[in-house]
């Protein structure tokens, strides 16, 4: 990783902590407008800086189901998911499983077609969230990108707090635009960005436009 990246995860993982601090608020959705462009990189990092830098206990949840990373990249159990809760076959405790340095995630599963795009993701969150209590000290969600999935804007309504993750050069100004116009719409708020994949300069604009 290089140092600039990481700067960009720390600084969004002091943003958290601060918040959570302040307000006691502890839920947090990490989302980007199209595929590709690093989300769950940034929640990881993220999750790890939370841990060893603010002292700040994370719980990471995966909710893209249609096409999940988290199992085969961390290599976890892929029976112990976000659908084996849907189904009722485990609880959000049974799912627990930890990674690197000890940071719990509860992953979701490779897609088993329609069955998944018919889980109520908000609401099998929110019963996550509330069998979780006080447990964890944050809640961090790696969301489906949101101009490809529509349900995403159901799970903003549950947790209007987002840190937005942008690839410099790739994501358009009108893209930016209708994220922006649709949280709002939530009345979901942006605390932070992070910047994938840029050069040293960034234009006041994109800073200007995304968290203001």
């Amino acid at each position: 990783m290089n140092v600039e990246a990481n700067e960009n995860y720390r600084k969004a993982a002091l943003a958290i902590a601060n918040l959570i601090r302040e307000g006691g608020q502890r839920s947090f959705l990490f989302a980007s407008a199209t595929r590709g462009e690093g989300t769950t990189t940034a929640i990881l990092n993220v999750a790890r800086h939370l841990k060893s830098n603010c002292g700040i206990e994370p719980l990471v949840i995966e909710l893209d189901l249609e096409r999940p990373v988290l199992v085969k990249f961390l290599r976890l159990d892929a029976d112990k998911t976000f659908q084996a809760i849907s189904s009722g076959k485990l609880t959000a405790q049974e799912c627990i499983q930890r990674f690197a340095e000890g940071i719990a995630t509860i992953p979701a599963s490779a897609s088993n077609g329609r069955s998944d795009r018919s889980v109520d993701k908000s609401k099998v969150l929110g019963q996550i969230l509330e069998s979780m209590g006080s447990r964890f000290d944050a809640v961090l969600v790696d969301t489906p990108p949101i101009l490809e999935q529509a349900d995403v804007m159901q799970v903003a309504s549950l947790i209007p707090r987002v840190v937005l993750v942008v690839e410099a050069g790739r994501t358009r100004y009108e893209m930016l635009e209708r994220i922006k116009r649709q949280f709002a719409a939530e009345n979901c708020t942006i605390v932070a960005a992070i910047l994938n994949k840029h050069k040293r300069y960034i234009p006041r604009w994109i800073y200007r436009l995304l968290v203001q």
